[in-house]
């Protein structure tokens, strides 16, 4: 009973100590849990950090057990206290982290595509009920699907009594005929609005909204098993030209391809205009300008660049207006060098002079407002010099986050990062990223690459009909290709590192790849364009009581001849021109008038006016 009571007497004296000492090991534990957790520590690191805390703990049960008096308790006591919350705080900064990390690879994977019944803005249309007996128009052509899903609303609505649908080739035509008082309302894809903005003065304003109805599409996962940590890979940025969630289907303004060598710690941004002049894989490979492929999804602004480049693209990060904007003031803004002064309008595309956003030539820190107006401007320039502004942007942004004030940002970003980033990239892939380059810190470099040999002209695309021709970008290969070389060079790192190497790839050629029928680039738009219509023919099967008529396709016979195509033409679009030939199949351009401007487009009244229209095959282009 005398030990019993000494042993109480003794935890009653040092009560407080214990307390705290149990307060440490339990915090302790938590902040291991989230370290082991969290995946991003190093191996080595982690060790060390387990190792000092096991130490400390070790040190703290000590003075207790010895009972120590004077200065060193009361150093014990004020130690266990500060270590215990810096422990606590740590523990929470790391599961902050990996919460919101969970949360991105979480977020879903769905784009919308926003459908509206739009009116005049003076109209007394108000809701939809008020169109009952009336005249409502939609595009048929490339934007069919939509207006077919609006459609289908419509019919099982109630209130709305038998209206009648007028179908349109383009959206301009539509418009223009709603304000003309032609049909009474139409339905619209709001990703179109951009455009409309470019074609009628005050567009918005000049129309309202009395129904709005969304269109869910899943996007594909990324394919690529890439280990992120040690092998080059690619990311696709995508900014939307609107305000909003990057989830909205929306033009594509902001398009900038990043070559990533972890082995390296070098970044190679690579800009591209966002009129460029490009295939549309979701036009059937129709010429359109490049900012258009992203009102069909990310993944048609994927497969487009994929097919310009010749490269597989990893993985995208897509964002808009409002994420620029977020993202920069979550930073406590970045810094730039501006290179002009100039004034631009706000993110609700205001000029009013209390909304203009004006930035003076030099080198400053810039606020989320301020780094968008930056980005969007081109006034000033070129779509050239609007992309070096846009890498500017970026590179601060990689800057701000890489500095000791950033990282303690990262948690809040990683926040925001679900509402107002959509990325396919697996969060898994970027804690081993970080995992290994916090092995060796090394410093990033940059290096930035522009499309600008080519040149600007007027041509027609796929998204707006061949009867409205565009301003647009036309490519440059030389550009393309040296692109091209920058993805090879990143694997030539790879082999160096494997010690795979052969005299013989001194002298070895660089092999580009197989170009695209579909591309028109500066050295043969003005020929090709006009035979591009004719490189995709539309299957045909004829009926089972009748022959197949010479000179049309038979789509169960692979060996089959097709009709007025160039022999030189090849068989499959992956087939490559020589670039050093002639274009094959290409047609003698028609000769000029004295009213001709040879240098102009011309283009063939037989096309079709929607790249989704039959082609007549018997037509030569």
């Amino acid at each position: 009973m005398h030990i019993d009571s000494q042993l109480i007497e003794k935890l009653k004296r040092n009560a407080l100590d214990i307390g705290l000492d149990v307060f440490y090991i339990i915090c302790m534990l938590i902040f291991m849990f989230e370290c082991f957790h969290l995946n991003m520590i190093p191996t080595k690191f982690l060790v060390l950090i387990i190792a000092a805390l096991l130490i400390l703990a070790f040190i703290l049960i000590i003075i207790d057990i010895l009972e120590y008096k004077g200065w060193i308790k009361i150093t014990k006591r004020a130690c266990s206290v500060v270590l215990s919350i810096f422990l606590c705080f740590g523990a929470f900064f790391m599961w902050k982290v990996n919460s919101a990390m969970a949360s991105i690879d979480n977020s879903p994977t769905v784009m919308t595509n926003r459908i509206t019944v739009m009116v005049p803005a003076d109209s007394s249309v108000n809701a939809l009920a008020d169109l009952s007996n009336a005249k409502i128009g939609y595009q048929e052509g490339n934007d069919a699907d939509n207006a077919n899903y609006v459609i289908d609303q419509l019919l099982s609505d109630t209130t709305l009594v038998n209206p009648t649908y007028e179908s349109y080739t383009n959206y301009l035509t539509l418009a223009q005929d709603v304000l003309s008082g032609k049909v009474e309302a139409m339905i619209f894809t709001s990703s179109y609005a951009s455009t409309l903005n470019e074609q009628i003065e005050d567009f918005d304003t000049k129309f309202k909204i009395i129904a709005t109805f969304d269109r869910a599409n899943s996007n594909t996962a990324s394919q690529s098993t890439k280990d992120i940590s040690k092998e080059p890979f690619t990311i696709y940025i995508s900014g939307m030209d609107e305000v909003g969630e990057p989830t909205i289907n929306l033009r594509s303004d902001v398009n900038l391809l990043l070559l990533v060598n972890p082995l390296t710690n070098h970044i190679e941004m690579v800009s591209i205009p966002r009129d460029a002049y490009v295939p549309n894989t979701a036009a059937a490979n129709f010429p359109d300008k490049l900012t258009h492929t992203g009102i069909y999804g990310i993944d048609t602004t994927i497969s487009t660049m994929e097919k310009v480049f010749g490269f597989p693209i990893d993985y995208y990060a897509k964002v808009s207006f409002t994420s620029l904007i977020e993202i920069v003031d979550t930073l406590g803004g970045i810094n730039a060098n501006v290179a002009v002064t100039f004034c631009e309008q706000d993110e609700n595309r205001s000029f009013a002079p209390e909304d203009l956003i004006c930035l003076n030539q030099g080198e400053q820190t810039l606020n989320g407002k301020q780094a968008l107006a930056y980005a969007r401007h081109r006034k000033s320039y070129g779509d050239i010099e609007r992309t070096m502004a846009q890498q500017e942007i970026i590179k601060g942004i990689i800057n701000k986050v890489l500095s000791a004030d950033g990282i303690n940002k990262v948690p809040t970003l990683l926040e925001i990062g679900p509402k107002y980033v959509s990325t396919n990239i697996p969060m898994d892939l970027v804690k081993r990223l970080i995992k290994s380059e916090a092995e060796e810190i090394q410093p990033w470099t940059f290096e930035t690459l522009h499309m600008e040999n080519g040149y600007s002209d007027m041509y027609p695309t796929a998204s707006m009909g061949a009867d409205l021709p565009l301003s647009v970008y036309i490519l440059n290969r030389e550009d393309v290709r040296t692109v091209y070389r920058k993805y090879l060079q990143m694997f030539e790192t790879m082999k160096l590192n494997e010690f795979v190497f052969r005299l013989d790839d001194l002298s070895d050629p660089v092999e580009y790849p197989l170009e695209s029928p579909y591309m028109l680039w500066t050295d043969n738009v003005t020929t090709k364009i006009y035979q591009f219509y004719s490189l995709e023919y539309p299957e045909t099967e004829p009926s089972e009581d009748e022959e197949n008529p010479e000179g049309e396709i038979d789509p169960n016979d692979p060996e089959g001849e097709k009709p007025n195509e160039d022999p030189n033409m090849p068989d499959h679009p992956g087939e490559p021109f020589d670039p050093t030939d002639p274009e094959p199949g290409t047609p003698e351009p028609p000769a000029e008038t004295p009213d001709q401007d040879p240098e102009a487009p011309v283009i063939d009244p037989t096309l079709p006016v929607d790249p989704t229209q039959p082609i007549d095959p018997t037509l030569e282009p």
